[in-house]
């Protein structure tokens, strides 16, 4: 197949009904993750963070399901612009 009628390829066509989810997601760990499994020696050591749900930071950040809602949001906005283009 050339790589011209590949690119004419639609997603479904290539993926069936696979999902890609995107592994630059910065799924992030439970909060009490390393508070909860330190030594007590190790504890005083370690850094404080942040509480999460910070101003500007999203769910999809630490939630999988979250995360697939603001993937399908984000296939939703691109379909929808680029054929408005």
């Amino acid at each position: 197949m050339s790589t011209a009628a590949a690119v004419k390829r639609t997603a479904e066509q290539v993926l069936g009904k696979d999902k890609i989810i995107s592994s630059d997601s910065h799924i992030m760990e439970p909060v009490d993750l390393w508070e909860a499994n330190l030594t007590a020696s190790l504890k005083a050591k370690f850094p404080k963070f942040p509480p999460r749900n910070t101003a500007g930071e999203k769910p999809g950040g630490h939630d999988p399901k979250a995360r697939l809602d603001e993937m399908a949001l984000v296939r939703h906005l691109r379909k929808h612009t680029l054929r408005s283009a």
